[in-house]
Parts: structure tokens; C-alpha cells; sequence
């Protein structure tokens, strides 16, 4: 019988990843945005994780930024504003905030072809979460996940973390499963969304 094997590395997504992350949730193990890094740009991973943010153009995979860091927040409000309108997305379901798939739709605007776009995902707590919205440069645009397929708007879901840490509200996942599950709607295939499921 054959062993099988890893999937090798996969190719960076074709949408870039900022992780907005709590001081707080950098230090804890159970912290799945940390992962990020590691999943969608293997190759690079140690040197995007944290640290020194690098220049403020576009990135291939994910780099982490952490809030209350004054050289992150002033990195990340630069890269918004030089950002092409509308393709920088936060992924928060804020009162107001339309589905990725929506959102991706009006940017292809009728070609199929969304442009690059670049996920902004808050992480931390509920609660964390709240306080970190006053990071988030103005000029990004709020979205929220679609529903999984066969399920209806509302319904709740299991974090894939479920087993391991408290999950206090229905709608919420962890932060690696709403990027998966946002990149999906933006088009990414399943060599980019399943290395992080």
C-alpha cells in the first residue's frame, strides 16, 4: 500500500491576506490567524509573519499586523490609500456590510474577472474585535462571509475550532475558516482554500 502524502506547497492565492491581530491574540496557541502565513505562503512565511511589515504594496499570501503597534497601523493605513478604490475588503460582519461574493461581483463588474483584492481580517475576540475597528483606515470596504452552501442566511456554524476553545456566538468561525471561506467566494481554488481547511 502507497503512504500518502502532503499536498505540496501551494501556490500564494491570488488575493493578498492582512490579519489586523490583538496584541493578545498573537501570544495565544489556540490563535488560528497565525497560521495564515505559514498556509498561503509557505516559502516567505518566516519573514511575513510579523516584525517589520515591509513596504506597503501588494503582498502574495498573508502577513500579520498587530493593532496598538504604531509602525503597523500607520503601514496599514498607507497601503489602504494606495490601494485601487474598493479592493481592500474588512471582513467583519458590521451592520451594513455585504457578502464577499456581492462585493467581488460589483468589482468584476460584469467581466467574470474580480481584480485582485486584498482581505483585511480582524482578529481577536468579539469583544477585541469591537475596540480594533477604530485601526481600520478609512476607504476599505466592509464585508461579510456568504452563507455556506446549502445553508441559509443566519444558520450557525462550528468553528473548526470548536473542539479546542469556547465558541460563544453561532455565527462566528475562526479566523483562518472565514479566510478560507472568503477567498472561495473571491474565486480562489481549492489548491488555495484547502490548504488552510
Amino acid at each position: 500500500p502507497t503512504t500518502p502524502h502532503p499536498p505540496p506547497n501551494p501556490p500564494p492565492p491570488r488575493h493578498s491576506v492582512l490579519v489586523l491581530m490583538h496584541p493578545k491574540e498573537y501570544r495565544r496557541l489556540e490563535n488560528s490567524g497565525r497560521l495564515l502565513p505559514l498556509l498561503l505562503n509557505p516559502a516567505t512565511a518566516p519573514s511575513s509573519t510579523l516584525a517589520d511589515p515591509g513596504p506597503s504594496s501588494p503582498i502574495p499570501g498573508a502577513r500579520i499586523i498587530l493593532t496598538s503597534v504604531a509602525a503597523h497601523e500607520q503601514w496599514l493605513a498607507d497601503y489602504v490609500a494606495r490601494a485601487p478604490k474598493n479592493t481592500v475588503l474588512a471582513l467583519y460582519p458590521v451592520e451594513g456590510a455585504r457578502t464577499v461574493s456581492e462585493v467581488a461581483g460589483d468589482l468584476a463588474n460584469g467581466s467574470g474577472e474580480v481584480p485582485e483584492v486584498t482581505l483585511l481580517v480582524l482578529d481577536g475576540t468579539w469583544g477585541q474585535v469591537k475596540a480594533m475597528r477604530r485601526a481600520v483606515p478609512e476607504g476599505v470596504v466592509w464585508a461579510r462571509m456568504g452563507a455556506a452552501e446549502g445553508a441559509e442566511e443566519g444558520d450557525g456554524v462550528r468553528s473548526v475550532m470548536a473542539p479546542i476553545r469556547s465558541q460563544t456566538r453561532t455565527d462566528g468561525v475562526c479566523t483562518a475558516q472565514a479566510v478560507s471561506a472568503a477567498l472561495g467566494e473571491l474565486g480562489e481554488g481549492e489548491e488555495v482554500t484547502g490548504a488552510i481547511d
